[in-house]
């Protein structure tokens, strides 16, 4: 019965076809009681039908002729020496024979259950790789009647991945030696690494890359193209392009923000970094939805986004910048676990498919990013170049052909690929007392695990700058025009000057309206709601309580500069208010050119004027500097007094 099953199911599988299986094999299966639906059987009818299909590849063809010509000599063998084996080791050749089908083997080990990658890049036991398409010459062979003729040659295009180790073809040889799959293969692949290169870096023959000397050359690539006041930039940037090649190994990567009027090289400095960077992408401007997730899960590579404005509207009912769905897709760029789910059809059935958006990203817009997006940019104010400066009129696409770009990005690969290890443990092991604190430090760790590998110096550079950075968007993280700073002010004289812990979201309502000026809003009913919702999305949800009277939050002075340093702390309630400062009353101001003269009823004091712009100073050359000329207001009140 079993005999029959087997015959059956594979004369069918072969639509009557001869068959390379050995029929003496048959004897072999029904003595180990096989059935016709095993996994050995299975694979005998898979490979049957790569046997039959003219379309087949001569590699497939070639791993099914192996797999059929197993005899039955050698599955006896396989069945002796596991009888033969002590009760200890039996367990050896049982693995054996369920390598081969015989049974359902269960999987008891963590490192023998299939892994899913990515095929474009990913990490595979510690070490990087790049998944790369290379042509391969095979014969175009064409069904005439019931035979194969070959016609000729064609060219196609076969997956491999290249790894420290070397070039590795994408079988399912490979896919079972090392219990790999790959989410997909791609068809087409952006080409980036010259073939040249590849095989040379395959032969040993290509030299090692001196990093420093590499990063010099993508910095030159943007000192030549753009204007940027803060010369720190141009290193950023080049950071941010290598690390691009080695995304995957981190748990995020920073969003670079270009942000400026038109006409300041935003778009520029996008392209610069696309001819550059892993797999970059065209500038898109108001992207689909689906281009968004569908694009990283193809090729892993950088997205560039202009206009970015566009994907916020404004609600005056909120009164906040809100989002669409693209914005979300966007965001989950930036996180290594970030995941999309959708709904795809397959067959007459629909199945969630979870996509990774996540890789490296910039976006450009005039009015800047808002909510989460934000948070996880370095922002970059562009300005425009001078008008004697030639820099002004270059542009990158004019020289596409250059073969720089093409010797920056095999240099990036093969960069890569040497020296991920040493920058891994670098990432792993970044201190976390260096001046940056939790999301500022997420987002600067990828580049300064770069640049402390490359350099020290530069290393030192950039962390200042990060520091620097991270200071201001602290500031900045609650813009006082804001809607959410009006909040927390109103909660703060609430609990400040009322002295009230017990405060009703009602009388947080009557302070705004008095510091806005606002008496009209007083009878807006949606405002309670507005109000309890921003300070619910700032932390003080926890907080809330309801009675009778409404909605109240229960907060002490400790509690409130708890959930506020971190995000504003000028709102921050002082535990030693500090002394009202004594009015200086100005009755007539005399200008001169290097002074002014301030009067009222009694003595004349001079004072110097001092004029800092932010548009020429760094506020780096400021500290530790001693002016003579600034003014001391603590002498001039008492002299002001006698």
């Amino acid at each position: 019965m079993v005999k029959a099953n087997l015959e059956e199911a594979i004369d069918k599988s072969i639509e009557g076809k001869k068959t390379i299986i050995n029929p003496k094999l048959y004897k072999v299966f029904e003595e180990n009681e096989l059935e016709a639906n095993s996994p050995f059987i299975k694979k005998i009818i898979k490979y049957e039908k790569i046997l039959d299909n003219k379309n087949s590849t001569r590699e497939e063809l070639a791993e099914a002729g192996n797999f059929l010509r197993i005899n039955e000599k050698e599955i006896k063998e396989i069945i002796k020496d596991s009888k033969k084996l002590p009760k200890e080791n039996k367990e050896e050749g049982e693995n054996e024979l369920e390598e081969l089908g015989f049974g359902y083997g269960y999987i008891w080990e963590d490192d023998k259950v299939m892994k899913t990658k990515y095929f474009p890049t990913d990490i595979l036991n510690n070490n990087i790789y790049f998944g790369v398409l290379i042509p391969m010459i095979v014969d175009d062979v064409v069904k005439v009647g019931k035979k194969e003729k070959v016609v000729g040659k064609k060219q196609v295009m076969l997956n491999h991945i290249i790894t420290p180790e070397g070039l590795f073809r994408i079988n399912q040889r490979f896919r079972e030696d090392h219990n790999l799959d790959f989410r997909n293969l791609p068809r087409t692949l952006p080409k980036r690494w010259n073939l040249k290169d590849i095989k040379n870096y395959l032969d040993k023959k290509s030299k090692p890359v001196d990093s420093a000397e590499l990063l010099d050359t993508i910095i030159s690539q943007y000192q030549y193209y753009l204007h940027i006041r803060n010369k720190t930039w141009y290193k950023i940037l080049a950071l941010w392009d290598l690390g691009s090649y080695m995304h995957m190994g981190f748990s995020a990567f920073p969003f670079i923000e270009h942000r400026g009027i038109a006409g300041t090289g935003k778009t520029k400095g996008m392209v610069i970094s696309s001819f550059i960077s892993f797999n970059g992408s065209e500038v898109m401007v108001n992207p689909t939805e689906s281009t968004l997730f569908r694009e990283k899960e193809e090729n892993r590579g950088a997205t560039y986004f202009d206009e970015a404005e566009k994907l916020w509207v404004y609600n005056k009912a909120t009164k906040q910048y809100e989002g669409d769905t693209r914005t979300e897709l966007i965001n989950s760029a930036y996180s290594k676990s970030g995941k999309v789910p959708r709904q795809e059809r397959i067959g007459n059935t629909f199945v969630t498919k979870w996509y990774s958006p996540y890789g490296p990203t910039q976006l450009a817009s005039i009015n800047g990013l808002f909510g989460a997006t934000a948070t996880r940019s370095i922002t970059r104010i562009t300005t425009k170049s001078p008008n004697d400066d030639p820099r002004g009129e270059r542009e990158p696409e004019d020289d596409i052909n250059n073969p720089l770009w093409a010797e920056i990005r095999d240099k990036c690969y093969r960069f890569s690929l040497d020296n991920w290890k040493e920058i891994n443990k670098i990432y792993n092991n970044f201190p976390k007392d260096v001046g940056l604190k939790r999301r500022d430090l997420q987002l600067w760790r990828p580049l300064l695990s770069i640049a402390k590998f490359i350099d020290e110096s530069i290393y030192e550079e950039v962390l200042e700058f990060a520091k620097e950075i991270s200071e201001r968007n602290l500031d900045d993280l609650i813009h006082e025009s804001s809607f959410d700073y009006s909040c927390l002010k109103a909660l703060r004289t609430c609990i400040f000057d009322d002295k009230d812990t017990k405060v009703y979201v009602n009388g947080i309502k009557i302070r705004y309206c008095q510091q806005q000026n606002k008496n009209e809003s007083l009878e807006d009913r949606y405002l309670n709601r507005n109000i309890s919702n921003h300070l619910d999305k700032l932390g003080f949800k926890e907080l809330r309580k309801r009675d009778n009277r409404g909605s109240y939050f229960l907060v002490n002075e400790q509690e409130f500069n708890e959930i506020v340093n971190p995000i504003c702390p000028e709102l921050a309630i002082s535990s030693t208010p500090s002394t009202p400062s004594t009015p200086l009353h100005i009755n007539n101001i005399n200008n001169s050119v290097d002074g002014m003269s301030i009067s009222d009823d009694k003595n004349p004091k001079k004072v110097t004027i001092v004029t800092i712009s932010d548009e020429n100073v760094d506020g780096r050359d400021m500290k530790g500097k001693n002016n003579s000329n600034k003014i001391d207001f603590k002498e001039a009140f008492e002299n002001e007094q006698n």
